[in-house]
């Protein structure tokens, strides 16, 4: 990976010449599988995206691998403990795209075969998953680097040396392979819209550094920068509007009781993908898993997708729907022809 040093004027330029903020119209085009299921890509001609960090680290890592210190390349290879820990991360994640199945939005989704990446979302909402976030908004990038969290208020950060990357899309797939970035597309959640979100898979062991499609540039912290960035997003509050979703997230993240139907579906679907943890005796896999992680599996977990909850959240989607149903009739549709067909024209 190229990085080099950029003074923070220089940033603040950037900001100023590349911004995407107030200046760049999203626009969408739809896309569809032979089985009938549709989405939306982005066509309003983005080749770079970003990613910004408070330092940088000696690893740059999936959330889900962040704390290992066996750089394997299969499950199979990590320590036995550091399977256990894997695995219950990966149940948590199961467990929030269970629940949002039940939310208002994925459930008129699901009738109209639109297509909303439930994993993409779970990692946007802070759960461990094989995903980074990236977003292709340089200013937002560098806000999350440049400012931090302190007692409920966003301040600007000072001390040490921030990092920005910067990731070529449009040269990811050669170079990395199909599919492995992804945008979080044209839906009604405020914060991943707000925050310009996009995903990167990457595989188990991997470092984000070492891909060809990286490079970045290192600061360091001045208060100027992280006021410049505070004041384009209101103090931050733009960027983290209240998001059920988020609530969701945090209960689920920090929850010590896992549902056990959770726990063995993750179980038996790592297990068609080579994963072995010692073991064929499901109940020991899940009484390993307990004892490595400090959790406990019950056939009855309380859900923070509570009725009243759910309620408030379909009275909410009701006032929304048609405005988000007319947004997207306005998207271009692609239809894709046969020869015979483009040569009569």
């Amino acid at each position: 990976m190229n990085l080099g040093y950029v003074p923070h004027s220089t940033l603040l330029a950037w900001i100023d010449q590349h911004g995407c903020v107030g200046k760049v119209k999203r626009a969408w085009t739809w896309w569809q599988n032979p089985d009938g299921e549709r989405g939306l890509a982005p066509s309003h001609g983005i080749r770079y995206l970003y990613r910004g960090q408070s330092r940088r680290y000696w690893s740059c890592t999936a959330s889900i691998a962040r704390g290992m210190t066996t750089r394997a390349r299969a499950l199979g290879e990590l320590e036995p403990h550091e399977q256990l820990r894997l695995v219950a991360d990966l149940i948590r994640v199961n467990w929030y795209a269970e629940i949002l199945k039940s939310h208002p939005v994925f459930e008129w989704a699901r009738g109209e075969r639109y297509a909303l990446d439930r994993t993409a979302l779970a990692q946007h909402y802070e759960l461990a998953t094989g995903y980074i976030d990236l977003t292709e908004s340089m200013e937002v990038a560098l806000f999350f680097a440049c400012c931090e969290l302190r007692d409920g208020r966003w301040e600007p950060r000072t001390k040490g040396r921030g990092i920005l990357y910067r990731v070529d899309w449009v040269g990811s797939n050669e170079a990395i392979g199909f599919g492995r970035i992804k945008w979080i597309d044209l839906q009604p959640f405020a914060r991943p819209h707000a925050q310009w979100a996009w995903t990167m898979e990457l595989m188990l062991g991997e470092d984000f550094e070492d891909l060809p499609v990286v490079e970045a540039v290192s600061f360091d912290h001045s208060a100027a920068l992280g006021e410049r960035l505070l004041d384009l997003f209101d103090g931050g509050e733009a960027l983290m509007p209240v998001d059920p979703l988020q609530e969701w997230a945090t209960a689920i993240k920090h929850s010590r009781l896992l549902p056990v139907a959770n726990g063995i579906a993750t179980i038996e679907d790592l297990s068609r993908n080579g994963l072995d943890i010692g073991t064929k005796d499901m109940q020991e896999v899940l009484r390993q898993i307990e004892a490595e992680n400090d959790v406990r599996f019950e056939s009855e977990v309380a859900s923070p997708a509570d009725p009243a909850t759910l309620a408030k959240m379909r009275d909410d989607w009701e006032t929304k729907k048609q405005a988000f149903i007319e947004t997207l009739k306005g998207v271009v549709i692609l239809v894709r022809t046969s020869k015979e067909e483009d040569a009569a024209r």
